[in-house]
């Protein structure tokens, strides 16, 4: 058992990082898209904004999806609440967090590769709050 869980555990961890890599290659095959056209039309400089005050948060380091908290109440409300985190995040995004919650099965002890316990212990975490938990 011990075998099928380090295998289970390398291959979460293995296709984080290939949609990590891929995730990577196609921001920069788009970034080399778009530079080889912009070279040819002149953008103004543009006025930076004011740094932020200490009344407000940071940028967050995902998109406005990412910051909806899930339901872990049960197992329904919890996959519902991804869904609707789903509709409203990017596809990478989306991705990253259900390779956390993937890894957080296997490698999360108090969740005993049990959904729901896990879907409990999650509950009232943001996406990103659950990315951040994982030690990749």
């Amino acid at each position: 058992m011990n075998i099928v869980s380090r295998t289970l555990g390398m291959l979460v961890v293995l296709a984080f990082c290939l949609n990590s890599a891929f995730a990577s290659t196609t921001e920069a095959a788009t970034t080399n898209a778009t530079s080889e056209h912009a070279s040819a039309v002149v953008i103004p400089p543009v006025a930076q904004p004011a740094a932020p005050s200490s009344d407000k948060l940071a940028t967050p380091k995902f998109g406005a999806g990412m910051q909806i908290p899930v339901d872990g109440t049960s197992l329904d409300a919890f996959e519902q609440s991804l869904a609707d985190i789903k509709t409203k995040t990017t596809k990478p995004e989306y991705t990253t967090l259900t390779n956390a919650i993937d890894y957080l099965m296997v490698y999360y002890i108090d969740a005993r590769r049990d959904r729901t316990k896990l879907a409990a212990l999650l509950n009232g975490m943001t996406g990103e709050q659950i990315v951040g938990m994982v030690k990749w």
